[in-house]
């Protein structure tokens, strides 16, 4: 889509050379309400205005969506050349927090399934911004299923820093979890290992898709779940 410049100035905030945010609530103080939606599929979706991208995800602060059970914000696994093991961090990472703060209170209390698929996640993060996490979490009251798929977590912890992927993990109905295709790290792998130990001594069961997955971190979750006492799990390989 295209606008004036002017337009363009008082309803887009411009932070990045290709980058811009819409300013669409802060200006009018409402939401654009749909009650009776309840999949919304924007998985490989492209946003532009006057030849900048809009990340969609932000987006979705402008919308009330109480009735949205599935939510597809899956990207194309456009990271596929990215190395985990430089310390360089490409403009196309993202934060858990910002994935799951977009959506609204009214959104998020009913979403049963949210899949972010071949995002690329800076995956430690300082401890206020944990704290903020799990408080956005706390909301996805009903969510049972996240996807995963391809995700690309960046490696290496600064003073400080602590493990996103726990906390986004402890929705408390989640029951199963798509990782496939992605690079489980050490770290990560001990991060699986606690969430599944945590849902067993709380009597619950979870589902991790791990096809296709590598890194030291899948045995490491293996092993620690082997020398639990509260865990009994199956381990089903894919004969294809």
């Amino acid at each position: 889509m295209a606008c004036t410049e002017r337009q363009f100035t008082l309803y887009f905030e411009s932070s990045e050379d290709d980058i811009c945010t819409s300013l669409w609530s802060d200006i009018h103080n409402e939401k654009v309400v749909s009650s009776t939606l309840k999949n919304l599929l924007l998985g490989g979706f492209q946003l532009f205005c006057n030849q900048k991208s809009l990340k969609v995800y932000h987006e979705l602060c402008n919308f009330q969506l109480p009735a949205l059970k599935l939510l597809d914000l899956s990207v194309p696994d456009c990271n596929s050349e990215y190395d985990a093991r430089t310390s360089v961090y490409p403009s196309s990472i993202v934060l858990f927090l910002d994935l799951v703060s977009a959506l609204s209170t009214e959104s998020a209390k009913h979403l049963e399934e949210l899949n972010i698929a071949n995002f690329l996640i800076r995956n430690n993060v300082c401890n206020q911004q944990i704290l903020e996490l799990k408080e956005h979490m706390t909301r996805f009251v009903c969510l049972r299923v996240l996807g995963l798929k391809g995700t690309k977590f960046t490696i290496g912890k600064k003073r400080g820093e602590t493990s996103s992927l726990r906390t986004l993990l402890s929705a408390q109905k989640l029951q199963e979890i798509d990782l496939s295709f992605t690079f489980i790290s050490r770290e990560e792998g001990i991060s699986l290992a606690r969430t599944v130990k945590d849902k067993a001594r709380k009597g619950g069961q979870v589902k991790i898709k791990m096809e296709g997955c590598c890194g030291e971190g899948i045995s490491k979750f293996f092993k620690i779940l082997e020398l639990s006492k509260t865990v009994l799990y199956t381990h089903r390989l894919n004969k294809n």
